[in-house]
């Protein structure tokens, strides 16, 4: 999960680092005060891009999440199972 003291590392510094790991496909950013994340993958072109954003107002319940590198698809609730959320 994101933490509010590292979210600019996060986001830059350290995915600039992920970059050069040649077998990473996905790189997913999860928030720490509501639901959401963001999934950034490697496209065909070598280029990445967000192909999943999801915000405050989506329904932890019903949101699916894809991940395609593991094939895995599940519920955005399930991240947040027994998490108590920062409040803002």
């Amino acid at each position: 999960m994101l933490s509010p003291s590292t979210e600019a590392f996060d986001r830059g510094g350290k995915f600039r680092q992920y970059h050069r790991i040649e077998t990473l496909q996905e790189y997913v950013l999860i928030e720490p005060d509501r639901p959401g994340l963001e999934c950034y993958r490697l496209n065909e072109r070598g280029n990445w891009e967000v192909v999943q954003s999801v915000g405050s107002d989506a329904n932890p319940d019903t949101t699916e999440i894809h991940l395609a590198s593991l094939d895995c698809r599940f519920a955005l609730a399930l991240l947040y199972e027994e998490v108590e959320l920062l409040s803002g």
